[in-house]
């Protein structure tokens, strides 16, 4: 909306719109012109108003990429810093070594601040005349780190915003969605509570309340979300089991041709359109089988499949008209539905830790109004029992504070291991490759394999 309200009042300034996950492309086109043509009858100028991704590259224009080209300086691929801990911000760490930046945009807004690493931030600002830089990040979706970097720490000592909002509403999910997807990501009714946010101002920042008790140690806490920071007009007709729903299934067969069948009764009976609905998988082992016998299904039917994981690798278009989308948690960052389905929870919870259940909590809160889970086998059964506990203290997050010894037990496993940090960036670097990158990468790295045989 900022974005979009810059361009009417400043219809010729250029302004450069950022974020990290491809897929948004289409998201953020069709929200910008939708609060621009609250004020206007016709779309926005695009050669003004330039939707980037961060990265970018010959074939598709992208931040760091232009920001090499205005500066000189030869951009780096992906394949030229693949083997790096954080290959994006190597890439940018390398272009800030060169020196100057041009101030090239009167405007740059970076979207999905929390996914990116501080050096990217840092060009942003050197790209913005008279450093008009608006950044935006959800903190509890990188997800519930246990410290936010302070803007000193990013920009440098002496550094101030001009301003700093706090956005306590959420209006994307139902307020039901929400509190339980808090309380997986949090584990509080699991074995233990696996992070935790550290002092009441933290929790009003993310739209809570402290009802009852402190947050000191062992003292029992009731921690209420007001239904005025989840606006959603579905919480006024619907149960909480019309909106959450959750299934342990006997066999990944079962998993599939139940969703299917419920995908089909959002759209014959419900009345949903078929581009309303998003179906993620956790299990990024089997997603390919998965989605492969559910767009079969759902063809049977005469319902198409936008299949992100299969055959469509250009990651733009994260929504086509009359088909589902089919999508991993780390393509659907950012991106959401009215009827959102997760496969495959077992796998997150066989071993729940600090990472698998920020991975159920981004999928979780990608609904706008329905969710169902599904899950096989005694995994399910642990993120079921957890979720109906969950149901069962809504509005509500019910716990014991945890003590000293806990907190640091959690910071301790906040802070990953090397190889974590890498599998994890490798995951999120894959989902933004295309076709041709990904093969490049291979093949660079089938040629060192066999040049270290050869030794």
């Amino acid at each position: 909306m900022k974005a979009a309200l810059t361009h009417l009042q400043y219809p010729d300034a250029t302004i450069v719109y950022t974020f990290y996950t491809r897929s948004l492309y289409q998201h953020v086109r069709r929200l910008i012109t939708r609060f621009y043509r609250q004020f206007d009858d016709k779309d926005p100028d695009w050669s003004q108003i330039r939707v980037m991704h961060a990265w970018g590259g010959k074939s598709k224009p992208g931040v760091y990429y232009e920001a090499c080209r205005m500066s000189g300086v030869p951009p780096l691929t992906y394949s030229q810093v693949q083997d790096t801990a954080s290959p994006f911000d190597t890439a940018c760490q390398d272009l800030e070594s060169y020196g100057k930046i041009p101030q090239a945009f009167d405007y740059v807004f970076v979207d999905e601040g929390q996914d990116f690493p501080a050096s990217f931030l840092r060009i942003c600002l050197k790209l913005a005349k008279q450093q008009k830089l608006v950044y935006a990040y959800d903190e509890l979706q990188n997800i519930f780190q246990a410290e936010i970097p302070s803007v000193e720490s990013v920009f440098g000592q002496g550094f101030r915003l001009e301003e700093d909002v706090v956005l306590k509403k959420c209006y994307r999910n139902p307020r039901e969605v929400l509190v339980c997807a808090h309380a997986i990501g949090f584990g509080i009714y699991g074995d233990k509570i696996v992070q935790m946010l550290e002092n009441e101002g933290h929790w009003k920042d993310v739209g809570y309340d402290i009802a009852e008790g402190t947050l000191r140690p062992g003292e029992t806490v009731r921690i209420l979300r007001p239904e005025e920071n989840s606006p959603s007009s579905i919480s006024q007709t619907q149960s909480m089991d019309q909106i959450i729903s959750a299934h342990r299934m006997s066999s990944a067969t079962d998993e599939v041709r139940f969703v299917a069948k419920s995908v089909l009764n959002d759209i014959k009976t419900e009345g949903l359109k078929a581009e309303d609905i998003v179906v993620l998988c956790a299990d990024d082992r089997y997603a390919r089988s998965y989605f492969g016998s559910l767009v079969s299904l759902l063809a049977s039917e005469g319902i198409s499949s936008n299949n992100l994981s299969g055959d469509s690798m250009s990651g733009d278009v994260f929504t086509r008209d009359n088909a589902v989308t089919l999508t991993s948690v780390h393509r659907a960052k950012g991106n959401e539905g009215y009827s959102v389905y997760v496969m495959g929870v077992d796998a997150l919870f066989r071993r729940p830790t600090v990472r698998t259940r920020n991975l159920a909590f981004t999928a979780m809160t990608r609904a706008k109004a329905w969710l169902t889970v599904t899950g096989v086998g005694e995994a399910a059964a642990t993120f079921i029992q957890e979720l109906d506990a969950a149901k069962a203290k809504f509005p509500y997050l019910e716990f014991e504070y945890p003590g000293p010894e806990d907190l640091r037990v959690m910071k301790r496993d906040l802070e990953e291991s090397a190889g974590q940090r890498l599998q994890d960036a490798l995951e999120d670097v894959i989902d933004e490759l295309d076709e041709e990158e990904i093969r490049a990468a291979i093949d660079r790295i089938s040629e060192k394999r066999k040049k270290s045989f050869k030794k």
